[in-house]
């Protein structure tokens, strides 16, 4: 396994499904977070965060683009 693969299988969602708000760990360094509606509008941009509080956005699944270190990883999230 890469250092890149290391990297990216050291990343944690939770909870998911969620209901208000979900954490990021696993994360070292300078953080980027994207994150997209189902129709793959981008909603929201965020730097160097732990928590990502989602209570006004409507029930639905989300896809959250995570770029660190030169890595990109999405994780699909159910917001319940």
């Amino acid at each position: 396994m890469s250092s890149i693969d290391n990297l990216l299988s050291s990343i944690d969602v939770y909870p998911n499904p969620f209901s208000n708000s979900f954490k990021i760990e696993g994360l070292e360094g300078a953080n980027y977070f994207t994150l997209y509606n189902s129709t793959a509008q981008n909603i929201e941009e965020r730097d160097n965060i732990s928590d990502f509080e989602m209570s006004s956005f409507p029930n639905g699944i989300y896809f959250l683009n995570i770029q660190s270190n030169n890595s990109v990883r999405f994780v699909k999230l159910v917001k319940q």
